[in-house]
């Protein structure tokens, strides 16, 4: 089971996503999801490239399932 964290950064009035082992993170718009979100990769990450894909489509997925109230 993948671990993911939401916070809301109030400076830049964006949700953000991450997943702390691979690295990946997510930034969106409140109820706005699809024409502002933003997937980057933190500068430490070791994380596979090929895996990456993977970590994307599970963030969408729980994001989607526990916080649809947010996109």
């Amino acid at each position: 089971m993948q671990h993911f964290i939401i916070e809301y950064n109030t400076t830049d009035r964006l949700w953000i996503c991450i997943h702390p082992d691979s690295g990946v993170y997510c930034q969106f718009k409140e109820l706005n999801f699809n024409r502002t979100n933003h997937f980057m990769l933190f500068e430490y990450s070791t994380f596979p490239l090929d895996g990456l894909n993977e970590i994307v489509d599970q963030m969408i997925t729980w994001l989607y399932e526990h916080h649809s109230d947010k996109l």
